[in-house]
């Protein structure tokens, strides 16, 4: 099902909203909404915020989780790793296909909770749970192609999905890392 999506082209990409910014520029944005909450922490505390008060109009760009791009193709993923798991044998209904949607809900979960916490230490430590989730998540793609649940065709294009966000993750990561230090 995902092959025949990818297989649409940009116009499915346009209208879902993906493809529109690459990582870097993604990432640009989210820093500059971290900027703008750190500002937003100084002007509480009472602190002179008068030199960055340029920043603020960043702010717009990234509103909440559901902006960043990394959690709209996450929950892609999600929909798409429901629609294989219900292909799966019954037996499987408590092991692998469970564990697989489990993981898979776990990406944008984590994303989204870390977006929440509104300190950059904790948004890492849940932007590394989320990579995580998803390395678990593309072991289990490779025992259903083992096992024979996952054809080759909607295999490849999961697996291309999940690299797909596990680079916007590590990239997403690197700059957080690079924040906090």
């Amino acid at each position: 099902m995902l092959h025949k999506k990818m297989a649409q082209g940009k116009s499915e990409k346009q209208r879902l909203g993906f493809g529109m910014l690459d990582t870097k520029e993604h990432n640009a944005r989210v820093f500059r909404y971290w900027e703008a909450q750190d500002l937003s922490d100084k002007v509480n505390e009472g602190q002179s915020a008068a030199a960055e008060t340029g920043r603020r109009s960043n702010l717009n760009t990234i509103r909440t989780y559901r902006d960043l791009i990394v959690w709209q193709k996450s929950m892609v993923l999600v929909t798409e790793v429901y629609k294989l798991t219900k292909t799966f044998p019954h037996d499987e209904t408590y092991g692998l296909s469970n564990q697989m949607r489990r993981c898979a809900v776990s990406i944008p979960s984590n994303i989204a909770e870390g977006y929440g916490r509104n300190s950059t230490p904790e948004y890492l430590r849940f932007v590394r749970f989320s990579i995580g989730s998803l390395f678990e998540l593309q072991t289990q793609f490779e025992i259903s192609r083992n096992l024979g649940y996952l054809d080759n065709i909607n295999g490849e294009s999961l697996y291309e999905l999940s690299r797909e966000i596990e680079r916007m993750l590590t990239s997403l990561a690197r700059e957080l890392e690079k924040r906090k230090s």
